[in-house]
C-alpha cells in the first residue's frame, strides 16, 4: 500500500548567511530571519498537508460506496490516524531542533537553551516510529540511528555539553527527515489519490458511461434525415453530426493513471427511422451532459497532477531543511561561518504548488 520513492535533489545555490561565533564574526540577522520565516513556511505547509489528509482519512473511511467491510475501514482510519499524529509529532521535533540551532547561529550560549535540547530527547523518546514504519523499505537503521542518539544526548546533557548534545542530535532529525519525505509519496498514494479517484469515477465518469448506452440505444435506430418540419427554436444537428460530437466529447476526456481512453461509439449501419425534432433535442442535451461531466472530470485529474507537483516541492523543501541543519551543525562544530542552502525559490514553489491545490479545491 505504502511505496518507497527516492529523489535527488538538484544542487541549490549556496549563499552564506549566518556567523555562527559571537565576538568572532558579526550575525547578519535579516538573513538569519530570512532563513527562520522559510522553515516555518515549510512548517505550516506541512501542517496543512497533514491535516488535510486527515480529512481525506475521514471520507475514505466513511464512504458507503467502499467496498471494504466496515472493520477494515476502521482499521484503515485508525492506522491513518496514528500516521498522522507522527507526522505531527516528527515535525515538532524537527521545529524543537531548528529553534536551538537557529539560537546558537546567533552566538546564544549553549546552556541557555538547555530546556530546548532536553525537549529534543523526550520528543525522541517519545516519536513512535513504527507508525510510518510501512513507508520504509527497512525501519531498522532509523531505529538504531534514534535509540543510540538519545543515549548520546542524555549523556551529554548529564555532563552539561549542550554543544555535544545538539551535535549528536544532528543524525535522528536527519533520519526524519528522510522518514517525512519518504512518506509524502504514501500520502498521495495511499488517500489522496483514492480519494480523488472516488470522486472522478463515480460522479463523472460512471454517468458519462450510462448516457453513452442511452444515446446509443436512441440515436442507432435512426438515420440522419432530418423531421420535414422544425420549430426552430434551436439548431438542431442530424444523427451523425450528434454521434461525431459525443464521440469528441468522450476522447476529451483525461484518463486517470494506468486506465483506458473511452472509445468512440461505433454507430453500426443507418438506423431506417427519420428522427423527430423531440428525439433530436434529447440526443443533443446528452452530449451537452457528456460535456459537463467530462470537464468536471478534467478539473479532478488536473488536481490529481497539482497534488503530485504539490508533493514534489514539498520534498524538495524538505531536502533543503535538510541540507541547511547539516551545514549550521557543521559550522557551529567548527567554528566558522555557515553557508546556508538559500532555499526561498524552493519554498515559493511550495507556496504556490499548496494555492494551486487551495484553488482546486475551491473550484
Amino acid at each position: 500500500m505504502k511505496t518507497l520513492h527516492k529523489t535527488v535533489l538538484r544542487p541549490l545555490l549556496l549563499l552564506p548567511v549566518i556567523a555562527l561565533l559571537a565576538g568572532c564574526f558579526g550575525v547578519p540577522t535579516k538573513q538569519l530571519e530570512g532563513y527562520k520565516k522559510n522553515f516555518a513556511t515549510v512548517k505550516l505547509t506541512a501542517t496543512d498537508l497533514y491535516l488535510q489528509t486527515d480529512i481525506y482519512a475521514d471520507d475514505l473511511a466513511n464512504n458507503p460506496r467502499n467496498p471494504d467491510p466496515v472493520a477494515t475501514r476502521l482499521q484503515k482510519l485508525d492506522s491513518r490516524k496514528k500516521d498522522k499524529d507522527a507526522r505531527l509529532h516528527a515535525l515538532n521535533i524537527i521545529d524543537n531542533y531548528n529553534e536551538v540551532l537557529s539560537a546558537l547561529a546567533t552566538g546564544t550560549d549553549p546552556s541557555a537553551v538547555a530546556g530546548n535540547i532536553e525537549s529534543i530527547s523526550t520528543n525522541l523518546k517519545a516519536f513512535k516510529i513504527d507508525e510510518l514504519a510501512s513507508v520504509l523499505v527497512d525501519i531498522t537503521p532509523y531505529t538504531a540511528v534514534i535509540s543510540q542518539a538519545i543515549g548520546l544526548i542524555d549523556d551529554a546533557i548529564k555532563a552539561k555539553e549542550f554543544k555535544q548534545a545538539v551535535y549528536a542530535a544532528e543524525q535522528p532529525i536527519i533520519a526524519i527527515l528522510k522518514i517525512l519525505k519518504q512518506d509524502a509519496d504514501t500520502i498521495h498514494a495511499d488517500i489522496v489519490t483514492p480519494r480523488l479517484l472516488e470522486d472522478w469515477s463515480r460522479k463523472h465518469v460512471s454517468p458519462i458511461s450510462a448516457m453513452r448506452h442511452e444515446f446509443h440505444a436512441v440515436a442507432k435506430a435512426h438515420n440522419d434525415a432530418k423531421p420535414a418540419s422544425l420549430s426552430g427554436q434551436v439548431a438542431i444537428k442530424n444523427v451523425a453530426q450528434l454521434y461525431d460530437a459525443m464521440n469528441n466529447e468522450r476522447t476529451s476526456l483525461v484518463a486517470w493513471p494506468n486506465t483506458l481512453n473511452l472509445k468512440p461509439i461505433k454507430r453500426g449501419a443507418l438506423g431506417a427511422s427519420t428522427p423527430s425534432e423531440a428525439t433530436l433535442i434529447a440526443l443533443d442535451g446528452l452530449v451537452r451532459s457528456t460535456h459537463d461531466h467530462v470537464v468536471a472530470a478534467n478539473k479532478i485529474r488536473t488536481q490529481l497532477d497539482d497534488h503530485a507537483n504539490y508533493i514534489k516541492t514539498y520534498k524538495d523543501a524538505i531536502d533543503a531543511v535538510s541540507m541547511s541543519f547539516s551545514e549550521m551543525k557543521a559550522a557551529i562544530e567548527s567554528e566558522r561561518l555557515a553557508n546556508i542552502v538559500n532555499f526561498s525559490s524552493k519554498v515559493l514553489e511550495l507556496r504556490k504548488a499548496y494555492l494551486k491545490i487551495r484553488k482546486d479545491t475551491a473550484s
